[in-house]
C-alpha cells in the first residue's frame, strides 16, 4: 500500500495512506453558498444575520406559513415532554422571538394554577372572602422559575422583548444585547 498513490488523492502523514484526503480540501475553503450565489464564508454570516434582521417582524407569520402552524404543536410536545417543574430554570438558545421561552413560563403558571385549585378543593369550608385572599396572596406565579433567551440577532430579542410585555412577563437586562431574561413581574 505504501507504493500506491491514486490520482487527486494525497496524504496528510507523509508515507501513510490512512490519512488520505482529495487535494481540492487541502485548501481551507474560504467560500461557500448562500441561496444561489457564491459568497465568503464572512460575508455569508453578514447575510445571514441581515436575513432575520429583515423578518424578525413577521418571523412568527412566516414560521407558520411555512409549517402550516405544526411548528406550534412541536413546541408544545417539547415543552409535554420536559414537563418543567417549578423552579425550573432554562437557557433558550437561538431562542429568536421565544416561543419556546413563553410556552415555558405558561407551563409553569398552568402547573401552579392547577395545584393551587387542588389546594382549594381541600378545604371546602373556606368563605368567598378567603378564597379571594389567598389568591391575591400568590405573589410568584412562576415559582421560581424563568428563562433566558439567546439569540445572536438583536431584532429578534427586541420583538421577543415586546412579545413578552404584551404578555405581563418583565424583562432583565441584556446580556451583551444577546440575551433576554425573562420573568413574571
Amino acid at each position: 500500500m505504501r507504493g500506491c498513490r491514486l490520482p487527486g488523492l494525497r496524504s496528510s502523514w507523509p508515507g501513510s495512506p490512512l490519512g488520505a484526503r482529495l487535494l481540492s480540501q487541502e485548501k481551507r475553503a474560504t467560500e461557500t453558498h448562500f441561496g444561489f450565489e457564491t459568497v465568503s464564508e464572512e460575508e455569508k454570516g453578514d447575510k445571514v444575520y441581515q436575513v432575520f434582521e429583515s423578518v424578525a417582524k413577521k418571523y412568527d407569520v412566516m414560521n407558520d406559513m411555512m409549517s402550516l402552524g405544526i411548528h406550534r404543536v412541536w413546541k408544545d410536545v417539547l415543552l409535554w415532554r420536559m414537563h418543567p417543574f417549578p423552579g425550573t430554570q432554562l437557557l433558550d438558545v437561538a431562542g429568536g422571538t421565544g416561543d419556546i421561552a413563553f410556552r415555558f413560563l405558561n407551563y409553569i403558571q398552568a402547573q401552579h394554577r392547577r395545584k393551587q385549585k387542588r389546594q382549594l378543593r381541600t378545604q371546602q369550608n373556606l368563605s368567598w372572602e378567603e378564597i379571594a385572599q389567598k389568591y391575591q396572596n400568590e405573589e410568584d406565579t412562576l415559582n421560581g422559575s424563568h428563562v433566558v433567551i439567546c439569540d445572536i440577532n438583536k431584532e429578534m430579542l427586541k420583538i421577543g422583548k415586546k412579545k413578552a410585555y404584551a404578555q405581563g412577563y418583565k424583562t432583565g437586562k441584556s446580556y451583551r444585547k444577546a440575551c433576554l431574561g425573562v420573568g413574571r413581574c
